[in-house]
């Protein structure tokens, strides 16, 4: 019996961990891959099959980055967790936004459809990423720390405690 609830509660934290969740993030941006790349060939010819795959390659590291930063501060505590997550949503969305604005004001890359393709690409990511980001953060056990009596008394004292 405690074999049984010894196998759910690690097959519970494996599918609530930070590896899991990358991979699977990873698996639904090489999986959406061939739909990008085929719009982006359908209208752009070969270049639009290199933006897909800047596209995907900047969404998909904006996200592991993300996914990475709300993994680990929501296992620093309540404080850590709300900063990370406002830091993850920073890099989520600004890496791809500043790239695609950059790339697609160059002669080189403005003929990809690399704007299109970086916004289509985001939208699927923050769809697949935002679940995975809330099973990371809900099932994060903080750690707990124990204040010393000395800080107590110290505490006490400012606050006027007895």
């Amino acid at each position: 019996m405690n074999n049984e609830v010894c196998e759910k509660t690690s097959l519970k934290d494996w599918l609530s961990s930070l590896p899991f969740s990358c991979a699977v993030f990873t698996l639904a941006m090489a999986l959406a891959f061939p739909l990008y790349g085929w719009v982006g060939s359908s209208y752009f010819a070969s270049r639009g099959l290199y933006g897909a795959v800047i596209a995907g390659l900047v969404c998909w590291i904006a996200g592991i980055v993300a996914l990475m930063i709300t993994g680990v501060s929501a296992r620093l505590g309540s404080h850590a967790a709300l900063n990370g997550i406002l830091v993850s949503m920073l890099i989520r969305m600004g890496l791809p936004m500043a790239t695609a604005i950059l790339l697609s004001s160059q002669p080189a890359f403005a003929d990809t459809g690399i704007f299109g393709l970086i916004v289509g690409y985001y939208l699927f990511a923050l769809v697949v990423e935002t679940p995975l980001s809330v099973v990371l953060n809900s099932t994060a056990h903080p750690v707990e720390t124990k204040s010393s009596s000395k800080t107590d008394s110290v505490n006490n004292k400012l606050t006027g405690a007895s």
